[in-house]
């Protein structure tokens, strides 16, 4: 009577082990993001507000989509399959998204030889991305006039810019909001992707 308790209890730590690797569809991830009431002390009084934590995507699969890059290349799965994938959302006039172009240049160096995606979906239109970029250098496959991608499929919630990390698996592994300085990229990026990396 021992053994079939045995295989059972053995069963059960299998099945908790492998609903703790699971990875949450992006679509049910997104709808438990719920905001959640902050309190900031403004002078002599207080201020009451609301926001969204990131956190609720973290852990979710990349959500599916097909589209083509401005200089043709297919974004679908096949692109993310295999590799680490830093996501960038922003839109031209967006003076964070401006300053931190500088910064995500030099991660694009860094991993030129090694399986890092560098994708960036803008707001813009087609013909208002390939004007800016030859003044403001941005080093990304570029979907520009990702609106529909930003507000259908990925339900973003949160403004720009934002930047998704995403592993081999096409699972989200960290979420980046606001402007990158070199502080968070050498402390909290690069450690990211390098970890990422290195499970390959």
């Amino acid at each position: 009577m021992k053994t079939p308790v045995i295989l059972l209890a053995f069963s059960l730590i299998l099945f908790q082990y492998s609903c703790q690797k699971s990875i949450v569809k992006y679509e049910t991830a997104i709808k438990s993001c719920v905001p959640v009431e902050k309190i900031i002390k403004q002078g002599s009084g207080t201020m009451a507000y609301r926001i969204v934590p990131t956190d609720c995507i973290l852990g979710a699969q990349l959500p599916a989509f097909e589209e083509k890059s401005m200089d043709g290349k297919m974004i679908n799965r096949d692109y993310f399959a295999g590799k680490v994938s830093f996501i960038n959302f922003w839109h031209i006039g967006c003076r964070p998204c401006e300053e931190e172009m500088p910064l995500l240049n030099q991660l694009v160096e860094k991993y030129k030889d090694q399986p890092v995606n560098f994708l960036a979906i803008g707001m813009n239109t087609v013909q208002d991305v390939p004007a800016f970029l030859l003044k403001h250098p941005f080093n990304f496959d570029h979907i520009p006039y990702g609106y529909s991608l930003t507000m259908d499929i990925f339900q973003l919630q949160w403004g720009n810019p934002l930047t998704l990390i995403v592993d081999r698996h096409l699972k989200i592994i960290s979420i980046v909001q606001d402007k990158l300085d070199n502080t968070k990229m050498e402390k909290e990026i690069i450690p990211i992707i390098d970890h990422a990396l290195k499970k390959f």
